[in-house]
């Protein structure tokens, strides 16, 4: 029961790292390309609210996402 647990939660974490990348990578890309600081607001006069909350949970997934993942993976070896 253990091992099947084990076997689920190591699919779960590469399942969420697979995500992370497929959303990270091409707003990294894209940044090069245009030489900026990834996800840097810029907000106009016409901004709302809800497209901050969106940037907002967007930048926290491109950010925070990989800092839980290495923790995660650091635990899971000790």
């Amino acid at each position: 029961m253990a091992e099947e647990r084990n076997r689920v939660s190591m699919w779960l974490l590469w399942l969420v790292g697979i995500l992370w990348f497929a959303v990270a990578a091409p707003i990294v890309i894209l940044s090069i390309f245009l030489l900026e600081v990834p996800l840097w607001p810029s907000f106009s006069e016409e901004r709302t609210v809800e497209g901050t909350m969106v940037w907002a949970v967007l930048t926290v997934w491109v950010y925070v996402t990989p800092v839980v993942l290495f923790v995660v993976v650091r635990r899971r070896r000790r």
